[in-house]
């Protein structure tokens, strides 16, 4: 792979690893592995999801994982379930399942909370004999 396209495409035009190889048919593994045979800095996880990176920054079409990741960052998490005030492993939950990047519209909370919410909401259901479908 050619050490100026490459850098061209990684460096300059910001593309990720994984759109670099689904435009030529490689897998983003090989495309990192060239990058670091042609010594091309590889950006950290930070870099590579922030809004300078147009080409990767996604905003609102950011995947369930992508958001999640944004709200950890700049949702503060309490020491304690914002439903039952508890002090147990905390999650964090969509209040409407939208996953807009809006911090106000996510929750830290238990697990049991969790699941008796969405259940109240109607995200999640449970057969006659209480498994969820």
């Amino acid at each position: 792979m050619d050490r100026n396209w490459l850098y061209h495409q990684y460096i300059i035009l910001k593309k990720s690893p994984y759109k670099i190889g689904e435009e030529i048919g490689k897998a983003p593994n090989t495309i990192r592995y060239q990058l670091k045979k042609h010594n091309i800095p590889i950006r950290n996880r930070t870099e590579a999801m922030s809004k300078e990176l147009g080409n990767n920054w996604k905003g609102d079409k950011a995947k369930y994982f992508a958001k999640h990741f944004y709200m950890r960052k700049y949702k503060t998490k309490p020491d304690r379930c914002e439903i039952c005030g508890e002090k147990k492993k905390l999650e964090l939950s969509s209040k409407d399942h939208k996953y807009t990047r809006n911090v106000d519209e996510y929750q830290y909370i238990c697990k049991s909370c969790h699941v008796k919410y969405d259940e109240s909401k109607g995200f999640i259901k449970r057969d006659q004999n209480g498994r969820f479908i």
